[in-house]
């Protein structure tokens, strides 16, 4: 990506105080990005420009103006962005790396390119671009990131193979995904193709694989050796030990082979490592009979042993050619899901021979060697390594077993090679034991396993495979994940124990059994449990018993632990008929935070109540590890103390209590239905001081468990300042009731408590029970306070305050029971409610009061003047005497004068803070008093305060505002389809315009710790076209538009202008506004900047719709997704899960899910206002229904308070604009074209009579004349509406009817043809009248000739068959009615649109620009291209590049050409544009600049060749040089490297001195760039000579 400023003007102004600067710059801006298909450069900005303003002073205020402005952005443009945040995204990985942590061995190779080549055959190959010079080897098993090496030529690959000489193939495209047979000329008499395989590795790049026609792969545990050798007759075998050989290493494939098409081949094969002999030979080519494959007896060491295999050969034919697989195989297979390893031995009764094989278990294939061919028979037995006897009886082996033929046959259609071999290799069964995939790190423990069942199944390995798979199948599987050691007992006997992690194979459980727990030396048992079978349908009585365990699902458990319970949650499901039973703990809890946690799980009855709980209550506590490097494990919560009597009443509820060490959170209760839980966990701040930290619990059930996860709260919903001297307790009030609070559980006496002169974070449990529902601010509760007691207090013995509402800034006083009023002051901060409360102090003075004393008082000393000083202070001291003596009075009297100052003064304590103080004259008055002893009896006190409150008075902000303004003229955004196809051109797809765009950004309310800022974005028109509209296939070319449309948009616009003045002029007319609100809060060192308000609106809009266009441009947004345009790296599979952790890990969605749940959206005010919109559709899915200008009309959308997430946010919206369209629906049916649109007719006549009746009446107010005109106008306009609404009704109607009849046809060429005639609309009646008749002559010759046609093409399709007859003769008959009646409609249509369009009555929008198309050879060449493709010398690493600038040269003729002047450290290369090659090489040692100072534009070079010295001068300098030589060996040689530079190889430099017209080089550049390159030039020739510092 580069950026370019062109004509920049730079002016920096500084005035002499230095407070204020400014910066202003103008230039024309650009941005180009690299293409990595041909390394071209691709405008991804086109040229505008911009003026940019920048003053810093007190406040720093930016502005920007530009022209308008065009981006573009496709699919090449979006991979080299993709690749670019994958290469920086891999460097700052590399850089936080520690030193001493070493990086991975096997990093992702990030692929730049768009294609990647590689080579799958034996043989060493060459590519390179068709009809150029481009040649790159490639060896075997070797991949090439390949890019173009020009675009001015036709992107095609060709091949080369070495056979004697290089032979190259025919060129070949690889665009299309798909295969191809590339067969190479003059091959030495040899019919040789190489096959080549396009797939898709995203949807930007490809991976193109060379491959030859025979592909083997070995299924073998050993390793094989291969040689082909060519049939000369089939009869006699191959003659000779010509052929080409491989090896082929166990489980893989090896490189393919080339073949000769015109000679058949066969294959031998021996075991690698041993001199044995070959065996016989293998036909690569199938039997044509039977389809079976080849058994091939592979002699072994001893004489006369052998080893039995399968080599089953496959072809594909391709084109004119064939693809082979020969695939090798062992004849038996096992694999055993038991846990544990287990001997099979073998008996051949046949052969008698006797052996033993070990078998891993847990899913693991492995090869069964046994002896003999298919014809003798095996007897197996199997046993553990436990000691326990072998099993009984034995089980036959034999393919005696199964039926052969059905076996051993395959099906030989539609086949794939390339899937085949990927077939065999990926692992498509699911990962053993069968729990899922987020336990596929887990290390799984075995144990000592009690007798099972086992059944053994016979199958194929796999689809083309002909080896005989068998399996051992253990009847069920018992998985413990419970995080301690599990129990199984049968019959109250203990069977075995299962460890965390474990698995075993259990006994045949017929009956109940029970899981128990170890706890001290007591085990535990839970209920009875029981297995359903399988054979149990729905007409089965199922036992009824609460531990019924289905065959697929889970069921919960509960097991009692003395004074602890376990909850357990027991799944069971069917995989290949095995039961897999897994034991899982029924609650998982997560830490996502950065602290170590302490949990205390319990369990209460339901009907019980309980004091705050005691810390030897706690009995179950467990240190949560800190997962948040490591957030998809979770920590089991297995026992849980059972609080109060055994014998209470009701279930059991869990309740679980968190701790960081300074005290315990409130109990939180984890299965009432609530998904998010906010709460707050005691922290110490100081010695003397304690508060909390706000966290949120997301609950989440998922298959029977209940996952618990713990994330620090972003945002607390209150947060409760307490600067009095005592505690105090909140809660969440009654509504409609003062003096109640609601319980903060339903089994527990807590409540939330602030200790003085501290803070604490708090949320109503009603934010947690509504959550994720939008609710109204109405509906929130409020909030009450009450004063804490020394003693715990008792149910009933709390008085609480009146509820404060929480929602509105406010100051107010409230009665605190038990101690009197205090002051509570609101504030809303960042979507937290700050409640600072205050104790009342005696002096606060109502600032209404004071200033209503001190006119009184002036008024009445007007003779006497005095210093207004004093008259202030007198004014003030009598106030506060009045005020003193009323508040001796009753507590009545006190309370009435509070209410009296709540409804509208302000107030001021005395113990404030220093950020509330409204008015500083109040204070200043009881400060300066000279006289104190008039306040010392009264307030002792209350100067020390007030002067303590003086001294901590806030210094006036000096924080910088950032003031930023920007009016765009527009933003043009064109979405290209740039993907190389076979004509390398792109095309848009849609073009969308916005007009004088807006940017205004303002702070609305400033203070020392927080910053709101008001965003504005506003847009004038807006459009949004189809630019495949012109290509033909789409009705509408425009999709969306205002219904009013703005002339003179960019009346008035200049660059001088500044932007406020062109916002406060546009502005005022716009179709989109956006406003936000942010709110930025600056404390403890942190930063947190939040959106609290978001409104937006839209002006009248018509939408265009259309199916076929919304599927196009959904497919196409799904391609310019970033997982979707470049190869992600593979997801890391994570670290193994030893079993000493006791950690279970959590599947993606889950965590995904609770990170949802535990960061909501937060607004405090959402607006959509409310929306206009004429909609036109147009769908032919089955039916062609056309919508014409259907109104509808969208209410406001207004949400305030907003706490929810993204999914439910969209979900209102969405029903909000539904409910909308269905209370719609009325105008939608009268907009249907099918019914002639009686809508659309009646809002045309409604428009014509309001004419009529209100031309004729404004007429009045101008005399008789204008009465008469209004009459005329009215009626015109009358006549004018009703004859267009009536037309256009005959019209959309006959239009709609005709397009069903030509779907009804089911002829789909004449329905294609007949809509592309359709899209062209006439321009009058005459043109209309045409084009229906000719489409109604064409329509009755379809017709007449569909009776022969269709009958003679279903014949050629389908063959001469009864029903494809019958088929075509329908055809005909249908399209003989349909067509004719089609063409007669189209023929009203067509004319009625002429006559419409000729009278100027019928508007449909156009698109603002045409549709560009832009072919690849235009682009210019990069940087990187110079570097990769055109300079050898460069990719090499001799040169280093320095400057690159594109030059007209002017050659000797007086010709000029385009070339590009490449500068390196050592050279300057001439590089033809137009065909992308290298025409000359010159050293920097024979060039010297020469300067014209009359044309800025010429650049010339004096071409100096070296001096042939004369042949003495020349015999003493070699005579100098020897002797010297030993002396000076390095300068030799760097001089010897000089000489050899100084003339490049392959360069074409003058073989001859050059004559004078050739010692002069001419060039014109941009004059921009003439003096830099110069400058370079000369520093370049200067550290090539030796001179100077090495600074390139």
């Amino acid at each position: 990506m580069s950026f370019a400023l062109d004509n920049a003007s730079l002016y920096i102004c500084m005035w002499s105080s230095g407070n204020v600067s400014t910066v202003e710059l103008s230039s024309h801006f650009r941005c180009d990005i690299i293409d990595y298909a041909y390394l071209t450069q691709q405008c991804a900005v086109e040229p505008f420009q911009a003026k940019i303003q920048l003053t810093v002073g007190d406040t720093t205020a930016i502005s920007c103006v530009t022209k308008p402005i065009a981006v573009r952005f496709g699919p090449a443009i979006g991979h080299t962005l993709a690749v670019s945040a994958q290469l920086w995204a891999q460097a700052f990985r590399n850089y936080e790396w520690d030193v001493d942590t070493p990086a991975p061995s096997a990093e992702f190779q990030v692929i730049v390119s768009r294609y990647v080549i590689c080579n799958d055959t034996t043989h060493p190959i060459r590519f390179g671009q068709a009809l150029t010079d481009e040649d790159i080897l490639l060896g075997s098993r070797q991949c090439h990131f390949y890019s173009w090496r020009t675009h001015r030529v036709k992107e095609v690959l060709r091949v080369g193979v070495e056979e004697g000489a290089w032979v190259w193939s025919q060129p070949f495209s690889i665009d299309v995904d798909g295969l191809q047979l590339c067969s190479l000329a003059d091959c030495c008499m040899q019919d040789v193709s190489i096959v080549v395989k396009v797939s898709s590795l995203s949807f930007t790049q490809k991976q193109v694989t060379l491959s030859g026609q025979l592909v083997v792969t070995n299924l073998l545990a050993e390793h094989l050796e291969c040689h082909i050798l060519p049939l000369v007759d089939e009869a006699c075998g191959s003659q000779g030990e010509e052929g080409q050989s491989l090896i082929a290493v166990g489980k893989s494939t090896p490189p393919s082979v080339l073949l000769d098409a015109n000679r058949k081949v066969a294959m031998r094969i021996r075991f690698h490592g041993l001199d044995s002999v070959w065996s016989g030979d293998i036909p690569l080519q199938e039997k044509s009979r039977s389809g079976q494959p080849w058994l091939v007896k592979v002699p072994l060491h001893d004489r006369g042993q052998f080893l039995s295999v399968w080599c089953r050969v496959i072809c594909q034919h391709i084109g004119q050619g064939v693809k082979i697989l020969a695939m090798l195989c062992p004849l038996y297979m096992i694999r055993s899901y038991l846990p544990v390893p287990a001997k099979v031995l073998i008996d051949t009764p046949g052969l008698k021979v006797h052996l033993e094989a070990a078998v891993n278990g847990r899913g693991e294939q492995q090869q069964l060697y046994c002896p003999g061919t298919v014809d003798h028979s095996h007897k197996l037995t199997f046993k553990l390594d436990n000691g326990v006897l072998p099993s009984n009886p034995y089980v036959p082996l034999s393919y005696t077993l199964i039926d052969q033929r059905k076996f051993l046959k395959i099906d030989d259609k539609d086949i794939d090679i390339d899937a085949i071999v990927a077939s065999l290799n990926e692992v498509k069964a699911p990962v053993w034991p069968f729990v899922g995939e987020e336990y596929e790190n887990v290390v799984w423990v075995a144990t000592e396993h009690p007798e099972t069942h086992v059944q053994v199944k016979y199958m194929p390995q796999g689809p083309f495979c002909s080896t005989l798979l068998v399996e051992l199948q253990p009847w069920a599987l018992l998985v413990n994940v419970l995080g301690c050691s599990l129990v199984l007992m049968v019959e109250d006997s203990i069977v075995c124990r299962v460890p965390h992690q474990g698995v075993i194979t259990p006994p045949k459980l017929e009956h109940t059994f029970n899981l128990g727990l170890d706890v001290g030396e007591v085990v535990h048992a839970s209920q009875p449990l029981q297995l359903a079978r399988p054979d149990w349908g729905s007409s089965f009585y199922m036992p009824r018993i609460s531990g019924l365990i289905p065959n697929s699902g889970n069921v919960q458990t509960v097991i009692q632990c003395g004074k602890a319970v376990a909850f357990l949650s027991i799944a069971s499901v069917m995989v290949e008929e095995m039961r897999v039973i897994t034991v899982r703990a029924k609650y998982i809890i997560c830490n996502c935070t950065s602290l170590s946690l302490q949990i205390s799980a319990f369990a209460v009855k339901e009907f019980e109540r309980h004091d705050c709980l005691k810390e030897e209550q706690r009995c179950v506590q467990t240190v949560l590890p800190h997962t948040e490097n490591k957030s998809n494990l979770g920590l089991p919560i297995v026992q849980w103390a059972v609080l109060g009597k055994e014998e209470g009443e009701g279930e059991l509820l869990p309740y679980i209590m968190l701790n960081t060490g300074a005290g315990w959170s409130c109990p939180l209760r984890v299965s009432d239905g609530m998904v998010r839980h906010s709460f707050s966990i005691p922290v110490t701040m100081n010695a003397d001081c304690q508060s909390n930290d706000a966290y949120t619990l997301t609950v989440q059930e998922h298959s029977g468990q209940v996952f618990l996860s713990i994330y620090p709260e972003m945002h607390p919903q209150i947060t409760l300042h307490n600067m009095c001297r005592f505690k105090i307790l909140c809660a969440q009030g009654m509504p409609d009731s003062d003096g109640k609070a609601v319980p903060e559980t339903a089994n527990f006496d807590w409540w939330c408590g602030v200790e003085p002169h501290s803070y604490a974070h708090y949320s109503l449990p009603a934010t947690s029970q509504r959550f994720p529902d939008i609710v109204s601010p109405g509906n929130w509760p409020p909030l009450v306070l009450a004063l804490s007691e020394s003693c715990p207090p008792r149910e009933g013995t709390l008085l609480w305050s009146r509820g404060i509402n929480i929602i509105e800034t406010q100051e107010q006083f409230v009665q605190l029971p038990g101690h009197g009023d205090v002051k509570v002051r609101v504030e809303v901060q960042c979507h937290t409610t700050h409640i600072t409360v205050e104790t009342v102090s005696h002096v606060e003075i109502s600032a209404r009061d004071i200033r209503s004393r001190l006119i009184h008082h002036q008024e009445d000393t007007e003779a006497v003047e005095t210093s207004h000083h004093v008259s202030l202070s007198h004014s003030a001291t009598s106030y506060a005497s009045d005020y003193l003596s009323a508040t001796s009075s009753s507590h009545r009297g006190t309370e009435q004068k509070m209410k009296e100052a709540e409804s509208g003064a302000s107030f001021v304590s005395a113990d404030d803070k220093k950020d509330y103080f409204p008015l500083d004259h109040t204070v200043t008055v009881l400060q300066d008093y000279k006289s104190p002893a008039l306040l010392t009896s009264s307030l002792p006190a209350v100067t020390e305060h007030q002067n303590s409150a003086m001294e901590k008075l806030p210094e006036p902000c000096k924080t910088k505002h950032i003031h930023a303004t920007f009016f765009l003229r527009g933003v043009h955004v064109s979405l290209t389809e740039d993907i190389p196809k076979m004509r390398s051109e792109r095309t848009q797809i849609v073009f969308l315009s916005l007009d004088n765009v807006c940017v205004c950004v303002k702070p609305q309310f400033l203070r020392e710790d927080a910053e709101e800022l008001d965003v504005c974005v506003s847009i004038g028109d807006l459009q949004l076209d189809n630019q495949m509209f012109q290509h033909g296939g789409y009705d509408f070319p425009v999709i969306l538009i205002g219904q009013v449309p703005k002339h003179n948009l960019g009346y008035g616009f200049s660059l001088s202008v500044p932007p406020s003045h062109l916002i406060e002029r546009f502005s005022s007319d716009s179709l989109v506004v956006i406003s936000a609100s942010l709110e930025t809060l600056n404390k403890r060192g942190c930063s947190c900047t939040v959106m609290k308000e978001l409104k937006v609106s839209f002006g009248p809009l018509c939408a265009y719709i259309e199916d076929t266009l919304i599927t196009k441009l959904t497919d196409y947004l799904m391609c310019l997704l970033p997982t979707m345009l470049v190869l992600l790296p593979p997801s890391s599979s994570g670290v193994s899960l030893p079993p000493r952790a006791s950690l279970v890990p959590i599947s993606k969605v889950t965590y995904w899910n609770s990170r949802q749940i535990a960061f909501p959206v937060h607004l405090r005010t959402l607006t959509v206002e409310p929306l206009s919109l004429l909609l036109s559709v147009h769908t032919s899915v089955k039916l062609y229904i056309a919508l014409d200008h259907s109104p509808l009309q969208f209410s406001a959308f207004e949400r305030r308070t907003l706490i929810t997430t993204p999914y439910r946010l969209g979900h209102t919206l969405t029903m909000h604009y539904l409910s909308g369209a269905i209370f719609g629906a009325g105008w939608m049916v009268g907009s249907l074209e099918l019914l002639g649109s009686p809508g659309g007719f009646a809002r045309t006549l409604g428009t014509g009579l309001r004419d009529f009746v209100s031309l004729p009446y404004r007429g009045i107010f101008e005399g008789p004349w204008g009465f008469l005109v209004g009459v005329t106008h009215g009626s015109a306009s009358l006549m004018k509406h009703v004859t267009a609404g009536t037309l256009s009704s005959v019209t959309k109607l006959a239009a709609s009817v005709a397009r069903n009849l030509d779907r009804l046809t089911l002829d789909h060429e004449h329905l294609a043809r007949t809509e592309e005639l359709r899209r062209q609309r006439p321009q009058g009646v005459t043109q209309g009248l045409v084009q229906g008749l000719t489409g109604l002559g064409i329509s009755l010759l379809g017709a007449v000739g569909g009776i022969a046609h269709h009958p003679l093409q279903s014949v050629v399709s389908e063959g001469a068959s009864t029903r494809g007859l019958v088929k075509g003769v329908g055809l005909g008959l249908v399209g003989a009615i349909t067509k004719p009646l089609s063409g007669a409609a189209e023929l009203v249509a067509l004319t009625g649109q002429g006559l419409l369009h000729g009278a100027g009555w019928t508007y449909l929008p156009e698109v603002r620009q045409q549709s560009i198309i832009e072919y690849s050879f235009s682009g210019a060449s990069s940087r990187l291209k110079y570097s990769w493709k055109l300079i050898a010398e460069l990719g090499a690493g001799c040169h280093t590049l320095l400057h690159v600038t594109e030059a007209t040269c002017v050659t000797p003729s007086g010709n000029y050409e385009a070339v590009a002047l490449v500068l390196t450290t050592r050279a300057l290369f001439l590089v033809d544009i137009e065909e992308d090659l290298t025409r000359r090489i010159l050293s920097l040692a024979e060039l010297s600049a020469v300067e014209h100072l009359s044309d800025p534009t010429l650049l010339c070079f004096q071409f100096q060749p070296a001096v042939e010295l004369e042949a003495a001068s020349h015999a003493r300098v070699v005579d100098f040089v020897r002797r010297s030589s030993g002396m000076v060996a390095d300068i030799a040689h760097d001089s010897a490297q000089s000489e050899v530079e100084s003339s490049l190889p392959g360069s074409p430099v003058l073989p001859e001195p050059p004559d004078s017209t050739d010692t002069l080089l001419m060039f014109y550049v941009n004059p921009q760039s003439r003096n830099y390159f110069l400058s370079v030039l000369a520093l370049a020739k200067r550290q090539s000579e030796g001179r100077g510092f090495a600074v390139l």
